[in-house]
């Protein structure tokens, strides 16, 4: 039984430990990059594709964290941003749809590829399908007037 409970302490430090060597670099990084100027651009560029989408300019740092880095970061700097009441309700929904949908595109696209899926199919696949369920909802939200 102690044997048991050694292995179990021990191996969750180690998994601790392995998480953090990878988690924490990994969010310096994005620190740093969320305030490079490559960013601001990045998002600029963004919103000029997002518009299309129904959704505003200040959705586009949330959907480009969401995308690229992940569901939690996309949340969380989404709540920054309807904080400071940039973002509408029905934004909300629609990022809360897309991200759902579609984070971590790159580092999931790299996990199927690196097992063996197709690249197309998983990235291109992901994003139309998105797309598709947020023109959708926008539109049943608006058809519905929900969030106006």
């Amino acid at each position: 039984m102690i044997q048991i409970l050694e292995e179990a302490a021990f191996g969750s430090i180690g998994t601790i430990f392995t998480i953090a060597t990878i988690v924490i670099p990994l969010m310096i990084f994005i620190e740093i990059f969320k305030r490079s100027s490559f960013w601001g651009k990045f998002c600029n560029s963004v919103s000029k594709i997002i518009k299309y989408l129904g959704f505003s300019k200040n959705s586009a740092i949330p959907l480009a964290a969401g995308i690229i880095f992940g569901l939690i970061y996309g949340a969380g700097t989404m709540f920054d941003e309807v904080k400071k009441g940039l973002i509408s309700p029905k934004e909300i929904v629609l990022i809360n749809i897309f991200l759902v949908l579609s984070h971590a595109m790159i580092e999931d696209t790299a996990i199927f590829v690196a097992i063996g899926a197709n690249f197309e199919i998983i990235f291109f696949g992901r994003l139309i399908i998105t797309i598709l369920f947020v023109l959708l909802f926008g539109k049943i939200l608006d058809i519905f007037r929900l969030f106006t």
